[in-house]
């Protein structure tokens, strides 16, 4: 099976993380590159994807400088959570 990556996405990310830069990676997980697999919500730096532990990621997230930028790829299941907090 051929799987496609969103390498936009994940090249910026992977450079991020590669620089301790703490992140969260929205997206379906097969999508997903396997270095990030780990910083999607269930994975091992955000276990807790109940609606209470993305709320608890959600008020935690640091906005560093302007723009502010969400690079997501398409995650029906938050979608109207995303939506929610004002950026």
């Amino acid at each position: 099976m051929h799987l496609t990556y969103c390498s936009a996405v994940d090249n910026v990310l992977a450079k991020l993380a590669e620089a301790g830069v703490p992140l969260l990676r929205l997206g379906r997980p097969a999508t997903v590159h396997p270095a990030l697999q780990g910083h999607l919500p269930g994975g091992v730096h955000f276990p807790d994807t109940s609606v209470a532990g993305l709320a608890a990621i959600a008020a935690g997230a640091r906005v560093v400088s302007i723009p502010k930028v969400l690079l997501a790829t398409c995650s029906p299941h938050l979608g109207s959570y995303i939506l929610a907090p004002a950026f």
